[in-house]
C-alpha cells in the first residue's frame, strides 16, 4: 500500500503540473466531451436527445457513441467553474492512464514506476494526453489487457476488456490484435490451443459495446463513423474527410514512432549480449507481434495506429530488457532517456504553437448570443471544428454541424456543401470529385444561402477566420457585424 500510495502521489505531481503548464485547449473535442458530459450531470445518465447539430445525423439518431467516456467525464462538472473543468480533464484521463499502467507493469512483475514509461512513448502520443478523448484511456487499457491474458488473469482480462467496450467502443476491434497474438504466443511457449479468454475478452467488448441507450441509433452512428466513412473516403467525395486517419507519412513518423523504434533497436542490442538463457515464457512474441500490427496498421490504414504502437513498443523493449542478466540500471537509464527527450520535445512544441488560444475565447460572444436570440435560434459557424466551444458554452442556440463532418454529410451531402462551400475548408471541398461547385457557375452568396436554405441569420465565426471572406462579408449590403471582440465576429443576414 505504501508503494502504490508513493507512486499514487508522484502521478498527482506529475499530472498537476503537466496541467498546469498546458493551459491552452487545442482540440475543440474538449469541448465537445466535457459539454456533453455535462448533459448527463444535469438531466441523469440515460438522457438521449441531441438537437445542437442541426444538419447532422446526430441530431436524428438520439444515442451517444461514447456514452461511457462521458459518463466518466461527468463527476468533473461538480467542479461547476467550466475553465477550470477543461484545465483538470486532461490530467484527469492522465491519472487514470497511469493507473492502469502501473497495474499491467506490476502484473508482469516488474517496478511500478516503469508505468510512467508508457505515457511519454513518443512525442506523437504524449501529444493526445493533452486532449479529452478515450484513446488516452483505450491504449493503457489494451497494455493492461495484454498483462492480463500472459499473466493468466481472467478476471482481470475480461474486466478489462468491458471498459474498453464501455469507454471506447470504437476500438474494440483492436481486442482481435491483441488477443491473437497473446494466442499465438501460448500456443508457441505451452502448446496449448485454447482461445477461450481472447474470445470471451472480443465478446465481452462488443457486448458493453451495445449496452447504452438508444443502442440500435448508436450501432447506426458507429456504422457511419467506421464503414461510411471508409467509403467516402474511398470514393474521393470529400478529400479532408478524417484528415487524422490518414495513412503514416514522414513527419508523423518522425514525431510518433521514431523514438520507440530506437528504444526497441537498443533493446535488441543488448538482449544480444546479455540475454538470460535461462529464462522461459517470456511475452515477447506477442508484444512485439501486437506492436509490428499496430506499425503496419499506420502504413496502410491509419497513422492513428500510433496510439497502439508507441505503448506497446515501450512494453516490448521492456520484455526485452528483462530477458538481460545483470542491467537494471541501464535499462532504467535507456527508458529514461526516452521518456526526458519526449518530454523536452513536448514542451518546446507546445512553447511554440502559432495556434494558441484560451478556453475563454469564445464565451463573451455567446454570451452575447444567448442575450440576444430566441431558444432554439440556429447559428451558423465558419468551420465545423466550431462547434465544440460554442456547445460548452452556449445549449440555448441549435448550430448547423458539428464533431465528425461525415454525419453532416450522410445527413444531407447539399447542406454539407452549402455550409462549406462559402465557409473556411472550401478548397479542400474543391478538390474533391463530386463537388458541385465543380460545374456551378456562381455560388450564392452567403448572406443569400444560409438564411434561405439553412434557416439562420446568424455566422459566427473566429477573427483570424478567411481575412479575405470577411472583407466580402463586410461589404455585403445584407451583412452587418452584430457583434464583435478580438477573438471572434459575429455577423448577421438581413432581406
Amino acid at each position: 500500500m505504501k508503494a502504490f500510495l508513493t507512486y499514487l502521489g508522484v502521478a498527482l505531481a506529475f499530472v498537476t503540473a503537466f496541467c498546469i503548464f498546458c493551459q491552452h485547449v487545442y482540440d475543440s473535442d474538449n469541448f465537445y466531451h466535457m459539454g456533453h458530459a455535462a448533459l448527463y450531470y444535469q438531466n441523469g445518465p440515460f438522457y438521449r436527445a441531441f438537437p445542437w447539430t442541426t444538419y447532422s445525423v446526430i441530431s436524428q439518431h438520439n444515442s451517444d457513441l461514447w456514452w461511457g467516456f462521458h459518463l466518466l467525464l461527468a463527476p468533473l462538472t461538480v467542479l461547476q467553474n467550466k475553465v477550470v473543468i477543461l484545465a483538470v480533464a486532461p490530467g484527469y484521463l492522465m491519472l487514470l492512464n497511469l493507473l492502469f499502467s502501473r497495474l499491467a507493469v506490476v502484473r508482469m512483475g516488474w517496478s511500478q514506476w516503469y508505468g510512467f514509461a508508457l505515457l511519454p512513448a513518443s512525442l506523437g502520443f504524449l501529444m493526445r494526453m493533452d486532449t479529452v478523448r478515450p484513446q488516452a484511456l483505450s491504449s493503457s487499457l489494451l497494455i493492461l489487457l495484454f498483462a492480463a491474458i500472459f499473466t493468466e488473469a481472467p478476471w482481470l482480462a475480461i474486466g478489462t476488456s468491458a471498459l474498453i467496450g464501455f469507454l471506447h467502443p470504437t476500438l474494440s476491434y483492436l481486442i482481435v490484435m491483441v488477443g491473437f497474438f497473446t494466442f499465438i504466443q501460448r500456443r508457441v511457449t505451452k502448446k496449448e490451443w485454447n482461445p477461450w479468454l481472447e474470445v470471451s475478452c472480443l465478446l465481452v467488448a462488443l457486448s458493453i459495446s451495445c449496452i447504452r441507450p438508444g443502442m440500435m441509433d448508436g450501432l447506426q452512428l458507429l456504422k457511419i463513423q467506421l464503414y461510411d466513412l471508409m467509403l467516402v473516403r474511398r470514393a474521393g467525395e470529400v478529400k479532408n474527410f478524417g484528415v487524422e486517419l490518414e495513412r503514416l507519412n514522414v513527419g508523423y513518423f518522425l514525431r510518433a514512432f521514431l523514438g520507440p523504434i530506437i528504444l526497441f533497436v537498443v533493446s535488441s542490442l543488448i538482449w544480444l549480449r546479455f540475454r538470460d538463457r535461462t529464462l522461459k515464457g517470456s511475452a515477447f512474441l506477442g508484444a512485439f507481434g501486437i506492436m509490428a500490427a499496430a506499425f503496419m496498421l499506420s502504413i496502410l490504414i491509419t497513422r492513428r495506429g500510433s496510439d497502439q504502437f508507441a505503448p506497446f513498443a515501450i512494453l516490448t523493449s521492456l520484455v526485452v530488457f528483462h530477458q538481460c542478466k545483470g542491467i537494471p540500471k541501464f535499462t532504467a537509464h535507456a527508458i529514461g532517456i526516452n521518456m526526458v527527450v519526449v518530454l523536452g520535445l513536448f514542451v518546446q512544441t507546445h512553447l511554440s504553437r502559432s495556434d494558441k488560444y484560451n478556453a475563454t475565447d469564445y464565451r463573451a460572444g455567446t454570451k452575447w448570443l444567448i442575450a440576444h436570440t430566441q431558444p432554439g435560434e440556429i447559428i451558423g459557424q465558419g468551420v465545423w471544428s466550431d462547434f465544440g466551444p460554442l456547445f460548452y458554452w452556449d445549449t440555448h442556440n441549435r448550430f448547423l454541424g458539428g464533431m465528425d463532418p461525415v454525419f453532416q454529410y450522410r445527413y444531407n451531402p447539399a447542406t454539407y456543401w452549402l455550409m462549406t462551400l462559402n465557409c473556411a475548408g472550401r478548397e479542400q471541398g474543391k478538390t474533391g470529385a463530386f463537388n458541385p461547385a465543380k460545374s456551378s457557375a456562381k455560388e450564392d452568396d452567403l448572406s443569400t444561402a444560409w438564411p434561405r436554405d439553412l434557416k439562420t441569420k446568424w455566422f459566427f465565426c473566429s477573427q483570424d477566420w478567411d481575412g479575405q471572406y470577411q472583407d466580402a462579408l463586410k461589404k455585403d449590403k445584407h451583412t452587418k457585424i452584430a457583434y464583435s471582440d478580438k477573438h471572434c465576429v459575429i455577423y448577421e443576414f438581413f432581406p
